[in-house]
């Protein structure tokens, strides 16, 4: 027992040792946590305006990603005011190095004054701990606010993925008890959610009730929905902010912090109501910055990488018009399931390319360079030319609508600077007159039941 007793106290001293150190840890972990929390907002707020409105289960995507940023506006929120908080708790500190307590007697201040300043004020003592329990509570507060706004969208992605799940098992099996698993488990999700969201507003009234059945099956429901929802990860901070009459507070205003934090998430995603905000299904009518190697912003700067189409410029002149359509798993689908024959060139289907370049001088010192395309083997030459050839039937080319001969393009596998996209550089001659005109990209790709569709991409540019 005594030895029980001395551990238990020499942890206690640890953890109070390791609770006063912490606040260089807070202040770095926060630094770098608003800086890598702007920088992937910057991305989000990107992926978010560019959500294709035809494309299958953009809805869920859009309300995932609107989720991560007002979790990570949450987070960034109460990040910025933890560093706040504990930067004028350390200049406090050093005052108090300085200057010592407050001395009212010093001040030379009316009875009233000084009565009113002691009462309100007191000790600056006090002060500095005041803003140190703000400080600890609130790097702790942050997590526990982004773990609970969290869990409703896990729980609600969570119980997408498992009914999906049992509708892919009764298609499977051909079993009508699946219907009825399927409709059991709603119950218990639906059941688990409204019980939880009382307990939660109401700081734990249900675990409070004695009734031993009431009591059976509340556990159960808190064990379901806490294994739906992972709040298991997050509920140890909530039962120690509940534990304390001062952080109890704290929990209750979660819930107003979340109303205004998306209520200003959403004042702010458009200053306006009728311009279009998504410009990926107005491509023919919008100028995107994606589609033009000149224009395109630095990942580091929010951009993206090529999606699809890109050319050099707005701006276009002489007689070769230059494009670059990026290679990526839907391409791949496709030109597999037209063409079967087709050999892997590696493991993962990365179209790599090995190149030999040997340069010589002639007599009259002009160089005469050879590029001989590794490995050597014709057996694998034919396999890279059908691979090439198959790349290029799987999209067509149009001019302000009317359709590129494919033999009069150009195609060359390449990687493009950017990003290191992977792709093709092609070329084909124009004529053209000055002003604005289109260029289509139609990409065929296979749907979800393996059946080929068509996709679109217009990008405007200027012939001068």
């Amino acid at each position: 027992m005594d030895d029980n007793l001395k551990k238990k106290k020499s942890v206690s001293k640890w953890l109070d040792k390791l609770q006063q150190e912490s606040w260089q840890l807070e202040l770095l972990i926060s630094g770098f946590a608003i800086f890598g929390l702007l920088q992937f907002l910057k991305f989000l707020e990107v992926s978010l305006l560019e959500i294709d409105a035809f494309v299958q289960m953009s809805k869920l995507y859009f309300l995932f990603i609107t989720s991560l940023i007002v979790a990570i506006n949450i987070f960034l929120i109460n990040l910025i005011i933890h560093v706040f908080v504990r930067g004028l708790w350390i200049g406090a500190i050093g005052l108090r190095y300085v200057s010592g307590d407050i001395n009212y007697e010093n001040l030379n201040y009316s009875n009233r004054f000084k009565l009113f300043l002691q009462n309100k004020i007191g000790s600056f003592d006090k002060y500095i701990i005041t803003l140190e329990r703000i400080s600890s509570i609130m790097f702790a507060y942050s997590f526990l606010l982004v773990f609970a706004f969290s869990s409703i969208f896990i729980t609600l992605f969570s119980t997408i993925f498992i009914l999906n799940g049992i509708a892919w098992l009764k298609n499977l099996t051909g079993l009508i008890i699946f219907n009825w698993i399927s409709i059991i488990f709603g119950f218990f999700v639906v059941l688990s959610v409204i019980f939880s969201v009382i307990d939660f507003v109401f700081l734990g009234v249900l675990k409070k009730i004695k009734q031993q059945h009431f009591s059976r099956i509340y556990l159960f429901l808190y064990k379901f929905i806490g294994i739906l929802s992972f709040s298991f990860v997050w509920r140890p901070l909530l039962i120690n902010f509940l534990n304390t009459p001062y952080t109890r507070k704290l929990i209750i205003l979660i819930i107003p912090y979340f109303i205004i934090n998306i209520t200003l998430n959403a004042a702010f995603v458009s200053n306006f109501s009728l311009y279009p905000q998504a410009m990926s299904g107005l491509s023919e009518i919008a100028i995107s910055q994606n589609h033009y190697d000149d224009q395109r912003k630095s990942l580091l700067d929010g951009g993206r990488k090529i999606e699809n189409i890109s050319i050099p410029s707005f701006q276009v002149n002489g007689a070769t018009f230059e494009y670059f359509v990026r290679y990526n798993t839907e391409t791949e689908a496709y030109i597999k399931a037209i063409d079967s024959t087709m050999l892997n060139l590696q493991e993962k289907g990365k179209l790599d390319l090995a190149l030999d370049i040997s340069i010589k001088f002639d007599d009259d010192d002009s160089v005469d360079t050879t590029v001989v395309h590794l490995p050597e083997d014709e057996r694998n030459r034919i396999n890279i030319d059908k691979i090439k050839d198959n790349i290029s039937k799987s999209y067509v080319i149009l001019m302000d609508n009317d359709t590129i001969n494919r033999d009069s393009i150009k195609s060359f596998f390449y990687e493009h600077p950017f990003a290191s996209e992977e792709g093709m550089r092609c070329f084909f001659p124009i004529q053209l007159s000055s002003g604005i005109h289109i260029l289509k990209y139609q990409k065929f790709i296979l749907d979800s039941d393996n059946v080929i569709d068509t996709i679109e991409y217009s990008v405007p540019f200027l012939y001068e």
